[in-house]
């Protein structure tokens, strides 16, 4: 016994080296992901795919992401094709099952949602091997290939369909009350009309005073098809405004806003696998990747 024991040391030895280097690798670099540091991963991608963006807007495209990073398990790889310099991988693991995550009703961010529901095991899992990269053998180190040009692609499509729908989106504001009670946003009253053929949610957009941009409003009741919304919204204060500046105080109580216009940012289809649906189609119908 004493002997096998003396011996276990070895053994995880042996079965450490018998990890692929390139699996090694690929684990090294999802770690960054996983992480979210965007910007080592950016770092270690292939040059091809920084020549299609920025590190700004490499980060962004990740951390815009209504998925969250580091909340699935890899239980394997496997290696698909090695020729060269280039070894392509799959991964086996048990991913977030998005789509239920998205039915699941929460007034959180989608990652105070996620933090709450593993700490409690109750994140719904499923069996994914759609995560693909390519590990490339360079003098300077491992570079990576994940499919970076169809994500752009993807992101670019979803944003174009937003900007599309916005178009068919008319705001009339009546009414905005600024109270002293509130720190972080004003109300306005007015109606959200839509004139597309599809039910949106939510529909962004820019509250004005008086041609100055003021406000966002985010409108996440749902606007049916050709139907009109009418009732009181919220708008967050930007750049530094307060209640305050508007000429409330605590004696007055609150004050009356006029030369309210809005601009409207973007709409989203109401069900947002159909935002994902009609962005599939413009990119040629093959899904980008994940990268969690």
């Amino acid at each position: 016994m004493r002997r096998l024991l003396l011996l276990l040391p070895l053994v995880a030895l042996v079965s450490c080296k018998n990890v692929p280097e390139s699996v090694q690798q690929a684990e090294t670099f999802y770690a960054k992901v996983d992480s979210s540091k965007f910007d080592v991963a950016y770092d270690m991608l292939v040059d091809e795919e920084k020549a299609l963006v920025g590190k700004a807007g490499f980060i962004a495209l990740l951390s815009d992401s209504m998925r969250v990073p580091g909340y699935d398990t890899t239980d394997d790889w496997r290696i698909e094709k090695t020729q060269g310099t280039e070894t392509v991988l799959r991964a086996i693991r048990r991913a977030p099952n998005w789509e239920s995550i998205d039915e699941i009703r929460s007034k959180r961010s989608r990652k105070e949602l996620l933090k709450g529901l593993s700490e409690n095991g109750n994140i719904p899992l499923k069996r994914d091997t759609t995560r693909l990269v390519t590990v490339v053998t360079t003098p300077a180190g491992p570079r990576f290939r994940i499919g970076l040009g169809r994500l752009i692609a993807f992101a670019k499509a979803r944003d174009s369909i937003k900007a599309s729908l916005a178009s068919n989106v008319t705001i009339s504001l009546k009414r905005g009350l600024a109270e002293n009670n509130f720190q972080a946003f004003f109300h306005v009253t007015g109606s959200v009309k839509n004139g597309s053929n599809i039910d949106l949610k939510p529909i962004v957009f820019k509250v004005m005073i008086h041609g100055k941009y003021s406000g966002l409003s985010t409108l996440k009741d749902v606007v049916p098809a050709k139907g009109t919304y009418t009732g009181e919204m919220t708008s967050d204060y930007l750049d530094g405004l307060t209640p305050q500046k508007f000429g409330t105080s605590f004696n007055r109580g609150a004050v009356n806003l006029g030369g309210l216009s809005a601009v409207v940012v973007s709409a989203a289809p109401a069900e947002r696998k159909e935002l994902d649906r009609i962005a599939l189609r413009a990119i040629g119908g093959e899904a980008p990747v994940p990268l969690f």
